[in-house]
């Protein structure tokens, strides 16, 4: 059986990027250019103060810093949920194994399994959703096949009224 997990299992390891002298510098003037987009000053006059040759250029760098901070959360979050996915299944499948669980108690490990299993798929990104492409060539078959049976339907239909068919007639018939 493994260990218990720690909560130092939880904190990824630093990227080797993360603290170099240039990541908190752009972090530092990150952080100045919200502050002061806050005030109220444009990204022009943010970007002049902060002595970039661009207009847009701490618009970019705050842009950046945000999806880094984003990116470094969602991939911290991912992590945690899938180490305690993993310990949750374990303990369901020692369960599942243990000869003297009661069927219920089996059905119930059963049941988190298979909704762990369906929460992982999800976090996993493993549910989306598959691109299918179409080539013209296939359109065009479609299309032309579409077309056919539209003029065989048309050509079977003779007459539509609005009028319901008498009682009388269809008696008779």
């Amino acid at each position: 059986m493994s260990e218990p997990a720690r909560p130092e299992d939880f904190v990824p390891p630093a990227s080797e990027s993360h603290g170099t002298p240039d990541k908190i510098n752009a972090m530092l003037r990150a952080s100045e250019a919200m502050r002061l987009r806050a005030m109220g000053l444009s990204w022009v006059k943010i970007s002049e103060r902060q002595g970039f040759a661009d207009r847009s250029g701490s618009r970019l760098l705050v842009e950046r810093y945000a999806a880094d901070q984003l990116a470094e959360t969602t991939e911290l979050m991912r992590a945690t949920w899938n180490e305690t996915h993993r310990l949750q299944l374990a303990a369901a499948a020692a369960i599942m194994g243990d000869p003297d669980a009661s069927p219920l108690v089996k059905l119930r490990a059963n049941d988190t399994i298979t909704r762990i299993a369906s929460a992982s798929r999800q976090l996993n990104g493993l549910n989306a959703p598959i691109k299918i492409e179409v080539s013209d060539a296939a359109r065009a078959m479609v299309e032309q096949a579409l077309s056919l049976l539209e003029d065989t339907v048309l050509g079977e239909v003779t007459a539509v009224t609005d009028e319901p068919a008498d009682e009388d007639e269809a008696e008779d018939e």
